[in-house]
């Protein structure tokens, strides 16, 4: 079982990662941007791995990093915008997966007789 950050955790580790709160946020939306972050962080990470496969497309840098939030931009919003970029690289890695495999299957079915 895992154990959710405090708000002030929460709040350390964003800043962490350059992400400011300045406390007067909702304490449940901060949390939610921790995870959403961490989700970000985890499908980079996977991305990351998968470009050094071979076929494996190499993804656009600018898709690896996580988005800025803008000043007074709700925390919601940012979420929202987060996972979305999320989804953005899965939709990519399922993609690049889809490739790789029919690059693989392409060979298939072939005979090579001497």
């Amino acid at each position: 079982m895992k154990i959710s950050p405090t708000p002030e955790e929460a709040a350390s580790w964003l800043h962490s990662r350059g992400i400011e709160v300045d406390g007067s946020e909702d304490p449940e939306f901060v949390g939610e941007l921790q995870h959403a972050v961490e989700r970000f962080d985890r499908r980079v990470a996977a991305m990351a791995l998968q470009a050094d496969l071979p076929g494996s497309p190499r993804p656009e840098e600018r898709r690896l990093v996580l988005p800025r939030r803008v000043p007074r931009e709700p925390l919601r919003a940012y979420v929202s915008r987060i996972e979305a970029a999320t989804a953005e690289l899965e939709a990519s890695r399922a993609s690049a997966r889809r490739g790789a495999s029919e690059g693989k299957n392409a060979g298939r079915g072939t005979s090579h007789t001497r």
